[in-house]
């Protein structure tokens, strides 16, 4: 038998919590030790995995992050793994929170908000790279756009005033597209093209989709004329029905990017204030680590910025289920935490009316190392938020036009 301290093998992230997850694969027969307690592993737990720290009862909740994770399904012998075979999610203990308890933003002085170099737009916000994009209107349109950036391809790897040309695809655009779909397309393509980053952007439609480069121009009259004045000369528009063909619209869209590329090459970097960063919270893949390691390392990034009076954003609502309780109590108003159980129970409504369930929502990458449940994720996910206040939810693609988180 092997003798080994619990925090050599294992990981305990509270201390209300009844599991520990492994560091790596410990044996079993190990004897893990800690503050006078002794844990004898019973089975071979693999790495990312939970190890109950004591006996669990049956229907006993299961503890990480201090949070209910789930409960148990048969008891689970002290030493055991604790997974699927033997935890349910607790989908009764979802209860709507009373009430907010924020903790106040402790925003740092003018004085001490540090700077960086970036590239101050005249329609508004600050860019940390100089792109210009191809953006197709409609998946017809797709392969063309990619065409014509592959032409820019390697070409400005050396230039320290522009970051090169980018094509931004989908699949969406064609027919079918109406009310609120049409309008959140519109919605993303007004992002991208407004976006600080984005010096400049050719658009290109194929001329018969339902969001065609009309209806896109179209939308551009409800925008503030801020936004409208500064689209001369910087947007483009370019048809593959009026060009004539694939060939004749890639050709033409090359050299509408050579003078794209001139005018974007133009653009310098100057000092500006850190309140001008806006960080977008994206998981990069979620294991059973993310929750210990890159996302409170994220929620820190995430704090720091909103103290220096910037913009942080949680744009992943899947896998916010099961831990919005935490958000909504830490909300900085009633409206927000509303906004966020309106939300979530509408994307509940949405996976229920194609049959499906949020708590489906680990893959089975995620379950096979060692995530059990949504609630799990989410509760590693919203790490990523820190400890700041949530002070507003908004519609897809909405701008995003209040500095916090």
């Amino acid at each position: 038998m092997s003798e080994a301290r619990l925090s050599d093998k294992a990981i305990v992230i509270h201390p209300d919590d009844n599991v520990a997850v492994a560091k790596a694969t410990i044996g079993k027969g190990t004897l893990l030790s800690s503050n006078g307690t002794r844990v004898l592993v019973t089975q071979t737990v693999q790495p990312g995995h939970k190890i109950a720290l004591r006996g669990i009862a049956s229907g006993e909740n299961v503890l990480r992050y201090g949070e209910v994770i789930g409960l148990a399904s048969c008891p689970i012998p002290q030493g055991g793994t604790v997974h699927n075979h033997n935890m349910v999610p607790d989908t009764k203990g979802r209860q709507k929170p009373t009430g907010i308890d924020p903790k106040p933003v402790r925003f740092r002085p003018a004085s001490e908000v540090p700077s960086f170099q970036g590239y101050q737009r005249e329609w508004g916000g600050v860019g940390t790279r100089n792109y210009v994009v191809v953006l197709s209107t409609v998946i017809c349109s797709s392969h063309p756009s990619q065409l014509i950036a592959r032409h820019f391809e390697q070409r400005f790897q050396d230039d320290p005033h522009f970051d090169g040309v980018i094509p931004i695809t989908h699949q969406e655009g064609c027919g079918g597209e109406k009310g609120e779909d049409i309008a959140q397309l519109m919605r993303v393509y007004n992002g991208i093209m407004y976006h600080p980053n984005v010096a400049a952007v050719l658009v290109v439609g194929l001329g018969c989709e339902e969001s065609n480069v009309e209806c896109v121009q179209g939308c551009h009259s409800s925008l503030p004329l801020q936004l409208q004045t500064h689209t001369r000369g910087r947007v483009r528009y370019l048809t593959i029905q009026g060009a004539g063909g694939t060939t004749p619209t890639v050709e033409q869209g090359i050299q509408i990017v050579e003078e794209l590329v001139e005018r974007a090459r133009k653009c310098r970097r100057t000092s500006v204030s850190a309140k001008h960063l806006l960080l977008g919270l994206q998981c990069g893949g979620s294991d059973a680590y993310s929750g210990i390691s890159a996302n409170p390392a994220l929620g820190r990034a995430s704090d720091l910025i909103v103290s220096c009076g910037g913009t942080t954003v949680l744009p992943e609502t899947p896998e916010i289920y099961g831990a919005e309780h935490l958000l909504m109590r830490g909300a900085a108003s009633s409206q927000a935490a509303e906004g966020l159980w309106r939300i979530l129970e509408r994307y509940k409504a949405y996976a229920a009316a194609l049959g499906g369930e949020l708590d489906e929502n680990p893959s089975p990458g995620n379950i096979a190392g060692g995530i059990s449940n949504i609630v799990e994720k989410s509760l590693g996910a919203i790490r990523k938020a820190g400890s700041t206040p949530l002070q507003g939810v908004f519609n897809y693609a909405e701008r995003i036009n209040d500095p916090a988180l």
